[in-house]
């Protein structure tokens, strides 16, 4: 009788033992929770000139996002025109204020007149099981301030405000606390301008996806006149979109809300960071616009990149 006891009990210890090794995979393997504090404080915030802080308190964190809180007379976000954040002095995240708030938006942040995040991460996109490997896309592209960040700043570009006041805050959680395969991945937004001198079809380049080891999420284009855009890897169409209101439709199908004079090239639109462009891996990228007239198009790029890359 305890012969058969004894083999039962192994038996069941055997399952469970199974059992556990195909759940095990699939339990998330950073579930650290973040914590919302605020930084030190900026220097210089004027009228018109340039603020900046040291963001030293956030280092030994990884930082999901950034969020600046606008006070006092007169500060809107159309009046900073240039927002620049540096780790070890180089830059990873430029764009303006209007156009920041345009891309919160798109993601289905709440618009606030007071509050404007810059952020790291993606707190809307899904957790996939790819492979056998669960990929926790919320946190890809947080800064892992502990690998290789010795030094972590910002500097905001005010113009035409009124007796402004700046404060930052961020959402920061205890490192690393990502994914190890993403870790020196940095969510990275960077910005120009193309300008068509008719209406057309006309080629641009996305310099940064070229670079090894970078991965695009999303391009978009700030401007009045474009009504369309394609991309080719490797000479075959990935994404076309001829019409503003199909672009918008797409957009809203997946939960997005577009924004005015703004085409979103967005390739992880369905919240699947493995969506994502490798465009480095290509033998030619061709992107296109579509435009109804001549006049200035910004194109911002968001990706994943390598500290050292761009």
């Amino acid at each position: 009788m305890w012969q058969y006891l004894t083999i039962s009990i192994l038996a069941t210890l055997a399952i469970w033992a199974l059992v556990f090794s195909l759940v095990a995979p699939l339990r998330p393997r950073h579930g650290v929770a973040p914590m919302f504090i605020e930084c030190l404080p900026f220097q210089n915030v004027v009228a018109s000139g340039v603020a900046t802080i040291n963001l030293a308190n956030l280092l030994g964190y990884t930082v999901e996002f950034i969020m600046l809180e606008l006070g006092g007379g007169a500060l809107t976000k159309a009046m900073l025109t240039d927002i620049d954040v540096k780790a070890n002095a180089k830059t990873i995240f430029k764009d303006a204020g209007s156009r920041v708030d345009d891309r919160m938006e798109y993601r289905g942040e709440t618009a606030s007149a007071a509050y404007l995040v810059l952020a790291f991460d993606e707190s809307k996109a899904r957790t996939e099981f790819r492979n056998g490997q669960v990929v926790d896309g919320e946190k890809i592209g947080s800064i892992d301030t502990t690998f290789g960040i010795q030094g972590l700043s910002a500097e905001v570009t005010i113009a035409g405000a009124t007796t402004p006041t700046l404060k930052a805050y961020a959402e920061v959680s205890a490192a690393p606390s990502g994914d190890e395969r993403f870790r020196g991945l940095i969510s990275k937004v960077f910005n120009f301008t193309v300008s068509p001198a008719a209406a057309g079809t006309f080629l641009f380049d996305i310099p940064q996806g070229r670079a090894r080891g970078s991965i695009v999420k999303r391009i978009f284009l700030h401007g009045s006149t474009v009504t369309g855009y394609e991309v080719k890897k490797n000479g075959i169409t990935i994404m076309k979109v001829a019409s503003a209101a199909l672009n918008v439709y797409q957009g809203q199908r997946e939960g997005k809300v577009p924004q005015a004079n703004v085409q979103a090239i967005d390739f992880i639109k369905d919240g699947n960071q493995t969506a994502s462009l490798n465009a480095a891996n290509a033998n030619s990228m061709e992107y296109y616009m579509t435009v109804s007239g001549a006049g200035n198009v910004v194109v911002v790029v968001e990706l994943y990149d390598p500290l050292n890359n761009n």
